[in-house]
């Protein structure tokens, strides 16, 4: 018993050399690193609590005698005083611009893949934790925007949407941005969120009462501005106000709301008049109409002279008033066809152009009131049509209109005839905005994208600068090549060290919605649709060139699409799930031949099996369903049920662990994450995403040990799937996650977000803030806390020798820890000891796995090793 106690406290202390020699030359690397290791060293060790243990906080350098650190001390001096000088004197980017530093100094150890980086190449800061961006955020705003206004310059652009941004005209770049205020109800009547005065000042609606907020461009300042209504009581005119409008010299603005407009001096302390909305009753939503969603309204727009206010509201469903804007005098009614939705003055204030319910447009004359010509938007969306924005261009000669066909119309303002029509869009165009020499037109909508257009050209101008990207990305099994969608319809494919172009992909008229790689990397196959058709290709990644291309017709529903696609794991087939047409398109990706089409009722995700005999399927059915690859029928279905008050079993994603031993499934907007045993379908554990899902972002780690989830806030997280406990916030995107990819491993994830920007992160959590022995660090590898468990692993890769050594002499307990179980609890430890020694890299890593492939090939432990080896080889 002495013997065996004595050769145990000899391997730890060999183990522990090993380790301190490590520290050393990881300290001589990182002089920053040394100097926090210093002070430890000179303090009393500081005593902490750690996975519910007492443990004592130590440098490494403790391990160091006198005479060691003194050698130490002399090796890193000219690196500490290199990075003093680098503080105090940072780097400048060329050309004397930003002073940011892309690539943090220390961060990240050595075998880590990537490091994270403070700024893409156009110096527009990154989230904490991504490595790189795939699309610039430049005209891009977050979510949808519900009003645009330029400039009476045409230096600024303020966006209004969840956030109101300000935006530099010539360079697409963020200036600033606030939360603060009054959000719009989404795309309703009576909606004007923006707009600028003569002197550069803009105005939004404050959202109490009748108040307004006063924003000043260069200096950020705010001004509220608390109209004071007249009549006995400001509650009558709740809800809040919705609408304003500033005339052209300054002097005058209209604030509108449910209960009516009020026009006063541009301080808001005298009321000129109001004009009462008297509806007969509540304007209720509906399902026939989605723009009544924002309920009771008045709006009003002043004349480009200043001299008219025109109104609408809904106690006057099919009408404009023209009001004298000085004494609210009433001057004429002019008739609609059907209710307004936007509206715009000509240039010289005689017209009027509207946008009306029934899809159309139509010009109206201020003098007499008359109809001066109509012309109706063909729009064959089965949900809903209308035309929303309107603009006159400054010159007079061309009226712009949007449409729920995501297209822009021009019309000639003399006759109503159609011109010309912008395409690009990826949702509804719903605000627009000529430059004053009626050359470009701005506009936004649903999609958030804030787009150019060339007028005389009839083409859409790319950004100022960088490539507006898409949500749709996915990474290589190599994880060396990313690739992502443009919201022109190109694929780029680029390298992940460095974010280089490699080449792009043009398929013309194809809206992508999903991308894949082959399981070799030498296929990339896109879904999506174009036209009147739901479209899948396949190129060759290496030259570019289109292989396959699969189309048929979208039927009934114009919104069909690819929504899942999945290779089997030997590449022999491709499937694609078509949630709009309950079902699931396969090919054979060698010689195009379509081999079957399945039928499940709202199918969203699909995922093959490791073996590639089975194909499993879910949707909003709540089913699970398990294809024979062989013979396409039907082996087995599981329904979910939800039993909870707030639970809904309806699913977005399907996705095999590709160990095989698991299924995890993502339930729609309950954030519910079931983890499944793959053998019986038995329920192992379930958990909850916090935020719930958007799309159905989930995907397993390539070892089947983590769980990545992003989801409907932006949050990209890591997950134990064993234990359902969170391991990692990754980081954060500005709109809900679309999409989620692994690479080669566990160090980076690449997602694709609703703000159509596309983030690599590196998935080193940071240095650990407690030094622990070697011994320590074992138990937490093999411990039930995932998250410490995690935390370990990435400590241990920091010292790869002294982890090789830990291992190795810890293979006999690993052996016994894992036996033959391949999916409970007991086979984690020889999961993590496995990716950890695959992550690391060096060659007695490599001779370790190997080693185990050998001698452990009828055990859990030897299973992993060897489809480690096997992925390293393929990469």
């Amino acid at each position: 018993m002495k013997l065996r106690v004595s050769n145990e406290k000899s391997r730890l202390a060999r183990l522990a050399q090993e380790f301190a020699y490590a520290e050393f030359r990881r300290l001589v690397r990182d002089p920053a690193l040394f100097v926090t290791q210093i002070e430890l060293r000179v303090r009393a060790p500081e005593r902490v609590r750690a996975g519910g243990k007492v443990l004592t906080r130590r440098s490494p350098l403790g391990r160091f005698s006198p005479a060691r650190l003194l050698v130490l001390l002399i090796l890193v001096l000219p690196q500490i005083q290199q990075v003093a000088l680098a503080e105090d004197f940072p780097p400048r980017a060329a050309g004397g611009g930003s002073d940011v530093q892309k690539t943090r100094v220390g961060q990240a150890p050595q075998n880590a893949a990537l490091t994270s980086a403070a700024a893409d190449d156009l110096g527009d800061p990154l989230p904490d934790g991504a490595v790189l961006r795939l699309g610039t955020t430049r005209f891009q705003n977050p979510s949808s925007v519900s009003d645009l206004v330029l400039s009476p310059d045409e230096k600024t652009i303020v966006t209004v949407g969840k956030e109101l941004i300000v935006w530099d005209a010539t360079t697409g770049k963020e200036r600033w941005r606030s939360g603060d205020g009054w959000r719009p109800p989404g795309a309703s009547y009576g909606i004007r969120s923006v707009a600028f005065g003569p002197d550069g000042r803009f105005y939004i609606p404050g959202g109490q009462f009748g108040d307004v907020i006063r924003w000043d461009v260069s200096s950020r300042r705010r001004e509220t501005l608390p109209i004071q209504f007249a009549g006995p009581s400001r509650e009558r005119w709740q809800p809040s106000c919705r609408s304003v409008d500033v005339s052209r010299d300054g002097s005058k603005i209209a604030v509108g709301g449910a209960n009516g407009v009020a026009v006063c001096d541009v301080d808001g302390k005298s009321i000129l008049f109001q004009i009462a909305n008297r509806p007969d009753h509540p304007l209720d939503f509906t399902g026939d109409d989605r723009l009544t969603f924002g309920g009771d309204y008045c709006c009003g727009w002043f004349s480009p002279d200043g001299k008219l206010l025109a109104v609408v509201a809904s106690d006057q469903p099919k009408a404009i008033q023209l009001y004298d804007s000085t004494t609210g005098q009433s001057m004429r009614e002019l008739t609609t066809a059907a209710r307004p939705v936007r509206l715009a003055f000509s240039p010289n204030g005689r017209q009027i152009a509207a946008t009306e319910r029934d899809n159309a447009v139509r010009l109206y004359d201020v003098t007499t009131g008359s109809r001066l010509w109509s012309h109706i938007v063909k729009l064959t969306n089965i949900y809903e049509n209308y035309t929303s924005a309107v603009a006159f261009s400054p010159d007079g000669k061309i009226v712009a209109v949007g449409a729920t066909d995501y297209r822009i119309y021009l019309c000639d303002a003399t006759t109503g005839k159609e011109i010309g029509s912008l395409t690009g869009h990826h949702w509804y165009p719903w605000t627009l905005a000529f430059t004053s020499d009626s050359k470009m037109l701005y506009s936004s909508g649903w999609d958030g994208t804030v787009r150019r257009w060339d007028v005389a050209g009839r083409k859409q101008l790319p950004p100022p600068r960088g490539v507006h990207a898409t949500e749709v990305c996915a990474a290589s099994p190599d994880g060396r090549t990313l690739a992502y969608a443009d919201d022109l319809q190109t694929i780029h494919l680029v390298a992940a060290k460095g974010g280089s172009e490699l080449r792009t992909i043009n398929l013309a008229d194809t809206e992508y919605s999903q991308l894949a790689f082959s399981p070799d990397g030498r296929w990339l196959a896109g879904g999506g649709s174009g036209g009147w058709q739901v479209r899948t290709a396949l190129w060759n990644v290496a030259t570019g060139v289109l292989i396959h291309r699969w189309d048929w017709p979208k039927g009934r529903d114009p919104h069909s699409t690819v929504e899942s696609l999945s290779f089997t794991p030997d590449g022999t087939r491709l499937a694609a799930a078509v949630f709009r047409q309950s079902a699931v398109y396969v090919w054979n990706p060698a010689n195009g031949e379509s081999m079957t089409r399945l039928s499940h009722s709202q199918v969203y995700g699909l995922s093959f099996s490791p073996d590639g005999s089975t194909l499993a399927t879910a949707g909003w059915d709540s089913t699970i369903r398990f294809w024979d690859t062989s013979t396409w029928r039907v082996r087995r279905q599981v329904k979910v049920d939800e039993t909870s008050p707030s639970g809904d079993a309806r699913m977005y994603a399907v996705c095999y662990d590709m160990q095989g031993g698991l299924i995890a499934t993502a339930h729609l907007h309950s954030g519910m994450v079931r983890i499944w045993k793959a053998a019986d379908m038995s329920l192992l554990t379930k958990f909850q995403v916090p935020g719930g899902f958007s799309y159905g972002s989930i995907c397993f780690s390539p070892d089947g040990l983590w769980l990545a989830a992003g989801n409907s806030a932006g949050d990209v997280t890591l997950w134990d799937p064993l234990t359902g406990q969170m391991v990692w916030k990754i980081g954060r995107h500005e709109g809900g996650v679309y999409a989620l990819g692994f690479g080669r491993d566990n160090r980076t994830l690449l997602s694709g977000g609703e703000e159509q920007v596309c983030y690599l992160w590196n998935l080193w959590p940071g240095r650990t803030p407690v030094e622990k022995d070697p011994g320590v660090l074992w138990d937490d590898l093999i411990g039930t806390n995932g998250r410490v468990a995690y935390h370990a692993m990435w400590k241990l890769s920091e010292i790869p020798n002294g982890a090789v050594a830990l291992l190795t002499d810890r293979t006999e307990r690993l052996r016994n820890r894992s036996a033959h179980i391949m999916t409970s609890e007991r086979s984690t430890a020889a999961r993590r000891a496995v990716s950890l020694v695959a992550q690391i890299e060096t060659p007695q890593a490599v001779r370790l796995l190997e080693d185990w492939a050998k001698d452990d090939r009828d055990m859990a432990l030897g299973r992993f090793a060897s489809a480690a080896l096997r992925r390293k080889r393929a990469n």
